[in-house]
């Protein structure tokens, strides 16, 4: 073999041990690729594109409360007289729950009603005035005379002469007439007086019977609380015994407290001198209260209240005595002759003492207090009564004046009417000129008497009237408080519910309406919301009456509907700087399961959308804001999306169903 075959024999054979190489490593190749491939598309997860149903929500946590919950207390203070209802009882909306102790209040209403009636009464006094001035029947009947007297001169003129004898017999007709006309003037006049006595003589004796009837109630208070006063002088002696013989301050109990007197008060020494001084202060008004006693004296109020006063003023030194000789004890230290258990029941020995005092103390200014409204009242009454009899008084003396008046004018009137019947007589002589002129004084006459009657009834301007009118509206509204009192002393339920705390519960008790604490809560426990906080990135996506799922964390397999009722436009900023505005939502369907205070999760609906088409959020990529996803064959597609609820989104181009996504 030559040199030139022989190299070209091995190219060829290199060659071939290339190709055999390539070929080896290519399936090696290929088997390593396919083993890795089928490895790792194990760690894939498969999802195949369908349609489902998307809903889009806003989460949050927070907890159950009552809806309606009131914190009720009395509008008014006062002493509680009655209570109907007990705790976690059923009750209906204004149900009566309590009631306070009405009497005064009712007295009140009472004074009231006086003050509107007597105010009703002047303004029907003063709209009589110009007509009890003078009786208008009088102008009256002057009107129907001097009408008659022209008819009687017309006649005369017509008949002139030849009718002379008739017109005599008219003239005289005519006296008669007035003569009659007058006794009944007179007649009128007497029973008007007669009635104006009579109304006169009733109030003075009413005002006899109110004097009686109020003085007698103010005597049985006096006698009462006399009694009260009679019954708190052995408590006072006892207080000021039980301190001397604790504190030692008179000679007369001076040794019986020697085995513990060292002990007293040896935290504070300076409480010794304070507490013996008040020992004095009330023993010697004590003392002086008993030397100068008196007997019950009916008809001297004022002696009542002065006797009031000081034993009130007794009462208060000695509360103050109990007071330092508690705070003496408080001080003391223990020992084996003075043991602790001995100072505890000194102390609340007086503490009860101060307690029972305290009362006393209550009754006693109540009692100054009914005593003194009993007086008013009483004072209040007689004024009023007086004041109608003045008024009585002078329409008697306008009945009298006017009886006299008309009295005095009768003959006038008689002598009036015979001088017009010889003026008739008269006028038979005179001419149709003269006739003429007596028929115009004749009707110039009648037009000043109805004048005159037009006058006397005029009533009263509305200036005149003004204060009357005020005077009645002013008392309707002390009617109308007065009334309202009574009916703030009832304490109704405001809502159908269930008593749920009765903080006072005993009959006596005083209730003050300015008090920070309740008299009682009602909650209904049928109404129930939530109340939570949604930040200001997502509270746009909250909307009224925006339908919301709440699941409970003490409640398995507990959906229930409801809604938006409230958004707050004022916004709060915790610690962290975070703003957020205050949610309400409001139960739509009732579960007795439910309960306050339970802890809720709260998905606020913000979307919803069926049958479209959804992919997993995390075989999302995005890059750049552009959303893809891997295909099983591992291409790559990009895709549009719209809504999501946290674990899909919905994809609005770039996939269809039954398309497979690696991820």
């Amino acid at each position: 073999m030559t040199i030139l075959k022989e190299i070209e024999h091995k190219k060829k054979k290199k060659i071939k041990y290339y190709i055999f190489f390539v070929i080896f490593l290519s399936i090696i190749g290929y088997i390593i690729y396919n083993s890795f491939l089928k490895k790792h598309e194990l760690d894939f997860k498969i999802y195949t594109v369908w349609t489902w149903n998307i809903v889009n929500s806003l989460n949050n946590d927070w907890k159950i409360y009552y809806k309606e919950q009131y914190n009720i207390n009395f509008p008014i203070s006062g002493t509680l007289s009655k209570i109907y209802k007990n705790e976690w009882e059923l009750v209906k909306k204004w149900d009566w729950i309590a009631s306070l102790d009405n009497t005064y209040l009712k007295i009140n209403v009472d004074k009231a009603q006086i003050a509107l009636n007597t105010a009703l009464a002047n303004l029907e006094a003063k709209k009589a005035t110009k007509n009890i001035s003078g009786d208008l029947k009088i102008w009256e009947s002057q009107v129907e005379a001097n009408k008659t007297i022209l008819e009687w001169i017309i006649k005369t003129n017509e008949l002139e002469l030849e009718n002379a004898s008739k017109n005599l017999e008219i003239a005289k007709n005519d006296y008669d007439f007035v003569k009659n006309l007058t006794q009944k003037d007179i007649d009128n006049a007497n029973s008007t007086l007669e009635i104006a006595q009579k109304n006169y003589d009733n109030w003075l004796s009413t005002l006899d019977l109110i004097k009686n009837q109020e003085q007698e109630k103010l005597v049985n208070l006096q006698e009462k609380w006399f009694l009260q006063i009679e019954n708190s002088i052995p408590l006072l002696e006892k207080y000021l015994k039980d301190t001397d013989v604790l504190l030692w301050i008179t000679d007369k109990n001076k040794a019986l407290n020697d085995s513990f007197e060292v002990y007293l008060w040896a935290k504070n020494t300076g409480l010794k001198i304070s507490a013996e001084n008040s020992f004095r202060e009330a023993s010697n008004l004590y003392e002086d209260y008993i030397k100068n006693r008196s007997e019950f004296n009916k008809t001297n109020y004022s002696l009542a209240i002065n006797k009031l006063q000081e034993i009130n003023d007794i009462e208060n030194s000695v509360n103050t005595m109990l007071n330092l000789t508690l705070d003496v004890l408080k001080n003391s230290i223990s020992s084996t002759n003075f043991s602790q258990e001995t100072i505890n029941l000194y102390i609340s020995s007086f503490e009860l003492n101060i307690i029972n005092l305290n009362s006393s103390i209550s009754l006693i200014t109540q009692s100054k207090q009914a005593i003194q409204e009993q007086e008013t009242l009483l004072n209040y009454k007689i004024e009023n009564q007086n004041k109608e009899i003045e008024s009585l008084n002078l329409q008697l003396e306008l009945a009298k004046n006017n009886f006299d008046k008309i009295n005095l004018n009768i003959e006038n009137t008689i002598q009036d009417t015979k001088f017009k019947l010889d003026l008739a007589i008269n006028q038979y002589n005179n001419t149709k000129t003269k006739t003429d002129n007596n028929i115009a004084q004749a009707k110039s006459q009648i037009n000043i008497s109805e004048a005159s009657l037009d006058y006397k009834k005029d009533l009263p301007s509305e200036k005149e009237l003004a204060p009357f009118y005020k005077a009645i509206e002013n008392s309707k509204k002390w009617l109308e408080e007065a009334n309202k009192r009574i009916e703030d002393s009832i304490l109704k339920s405001p809502i159908n519910g269930h008593i749920w705390k009765l903080y006072i519960n005993k009959i006596g008790s005083q209730i003050n309406s300015q008090s920070v604490n309740p008299f009682l809560i009602i909650i209904n426990k049928d109404k129930l919301y939530i109340e939570t906080n949604i930040e200001e990135n997502d509270i746009p996506n909250i909307k009224l009456w925006q339908k919301i799922n709440i699941s409970f964390d003490s409640l398995d397999n507990v959906k229930i509907k409801w809604v938006v009722t409230y958004i707050s436009d004022k916004s709060m900023t915790d610690e962290n700087d975070i703003v957020s505005y205050k949610v309400n939502v409001d139960l739509l369907e009732n579960n007795s399961q439910i309960k306050e205070w339970f802890t809720t999760g709260l998905d606020f609906i913000i979307e919803e959308k069926d049958n479209v088409i959804l992919v997993p959020i995390e075989a999302v990529k995005e890059e750049k804001n552009i959303k893809s996803v891997i295909l099983k064959d591992g291409t790559s597609v990009n895709i549009e999306t719209w809504i999501a609820d946290g674990n899909f989104y919905e994809v609005t181009k770039g996939l269809k169903i039954w398309d497979e996504i690696r991820y």
